[in-house]
């Protein structure tokens, strides 16, 4: 069985230099879509480092082995360089003595074994492959600069030919470097850092300047780990020194001198950042929609639609002229609902009269189908088919007839949809979709029978 060696890759960089990175590790998921399923459709049209990690980030997790290396390297680059390195905390050499011990019990066994039986064995070189079901991933910001973290196992050593290749295929920019490496061969007694200023187009190793190398027994390793403990990394403006305080931070492999670690957590090393939570991704990306997202949006329109007619509540956003308004209304009294939407996505359906005087908004989400995913979109989904919808007023109890204090009516109105041609529709809000954000707002019909 093999050595499980964790290998902790980190770096740092601005807003434009973090899209290359990701932009690079999506272009070897996809070169490797065999594995991955990993389609560079998935970040058409995005332009920040935080949608790129949305849709980049799943497949590191998941696929890390093939985030490194797969997508050409520009030719005068590769002439230049040979990837691979030997890390000094790698078990090859145990691995090779272990081999060489294997390799003799099996000549001693074939020369003194029964005729015709013999033990077969192959000695190939140790080749860097994943042990770890998936990797550990973070992305966080920290002023103007990001960091992203992977923390993974391969078999012996790290896949330093593959980590060359991939600072090769880098585009030329800043980026702020660090990896820690160990092996539980020696217990995880050894970490070997490494950590500098990189310009890309070269191999990990090929520093501007000096760069950092080492290899620190767990315990001093520890105590650095500790120094750094009240650094606030936000204000941090050297990419090279945040990647290493970064990696100093995450790393959690101190061999038999992990007792106590718990009094620096984790969470305190990260509490001056804003980190960025795969778990809280949104469904889709409203302002630059991938293939994928237009693809969820559409089928969501008939789920939609077949939840109509449907009763939403309005919970927020009162104003005192709409409670004012609201006195007069009637259940069964026509209502406007129009959608609102900022810069990058879908905020609310905004409830008003006829003419106009808000009322307030509707809240929560509405569940449609048993798809968490598609219910998380659907008001967003119901704001671009509003020009077939009617709104009118269900249940309501005015201010007037409420308990003191309240800041708005007891509200819910109903929404029904006309008639439509489906496909019509869905064409629709497949060209609605290709416009900015900002002129996405629509309105319920407010005046005439359905």
């Amino acid at each position: 069985m093999a050595n499980f060696h964790t290998n902790y890759f980190v770096v740092a960089a601005d807003e434009d230099n973090m899209c290359k990175v990701l932009a690079r590790m999506a272009m070897n998921l996809a070169a490797n879509k065999e594995y991955t399923e990993f389609d560079l459709a998935n970040i058409d049209g995005l332009n920040t480092a935080r949608d790129l990690y949305y849709q980049v980030g799943p497949a590191i997790d998941a696929w890390y082995i093939f985030a490194f290396a797969g997508a050409p390297i520009p030719e005068d680059v590769a002439a230049k360089h040979t990837p691979g390195w030997s890390s000094p905390t790698s078990s090859e050499g145990g691995f090779k003595l272990q081999l060489a011990a294997m390799m003799q019990a099996t000549e001693k066994f074939n020369a003194n074994a029964p005729e015709g039986v013999s033990i077969g064995l192959a000695a190939t070189a140790p080749t860097a492959r994943g042990l770890s079901d998936s990797a550990s991933v973070s992305f966080t910001k920290y002023g103007e600069n990001w960091v992203l973290t992977v923390m993974y196992d391969t078999a012996w050593s790290p896949n330093s030919e593959d980590l060359d290749t991939f600072f090769m295929g880098l585009p030329e920019g800043s980026y702020g470097v660090a990896f820690f490496d160990a092996d539980e061969y020696d217990g995880y007694e050894s970490i070997s850092t490494f950590g500098g200023l990189h310009h890309g187009l070269a191999g990990m190793q090929d520093l501007d300047g000096d760069g950092d190398f080492g290899v620190y027994d767990a315990s001093d390793l520890k105590a650095q780990k500790r120094e750094c403990s009240s650094v606030v990394k936000s204000e941090v403006d050297d990419i090279a020194k945040l990647a290493r305080i970064a990696a100093l931070s995450g790393w959690n492999q101190f061999g038999w001198d992990d007792e106590g670690d718990g009094d620096y957590g984790y969470g305190y090393y990260g509490s001056d950042g804003e980190s960025v939570n795969l778990w809280d991704r949104p469904p889709v990306n409203w302002r630059n929609p991938t293939p994928g997202d237009v693809s969820k949006i559409i089928a969501a329109v008939v789920d939609v639609a077949a939840a109509l007619p449907l009763i939403a509540g309005v919970g927020y956003g009162y104003t005192k002229e709409g409670n004012d308004a609201v006195e007069s209304l009637l259940p069964g009294d026509e209502v406007s609902v129009s959608g609102e939407w900022n810069e990058t996505d879908f905020s609310a359906l905004k409830v008003s009269t006829p003419d106009g005087t808000q009322i307030g908004y509707v809240s929560g989400w509405i569940r449609v189908v048993e798809d968490y995913d598609i219910n998380r979109i659907a008001l967003g989904v119901l704001s671009l088919m509003l020009p077939h919808a009617k709104a009118t007023v269900c249940e309501l109890t005015p201010v007037s007839l409420r308990n003191t204090g309240v800041e708005g009516p007891n509200m819910s109105i109903r929404l029904d949809m006309e008639e439509v041609d489906f496909v019509k529709l869905r064409e629709e809000v497949g060209a609605l979709l290709e416009k900015p954000c900002t002129e996405r707002a629509l309105s319920s019909v407010v005046k005439g029978a359905m």
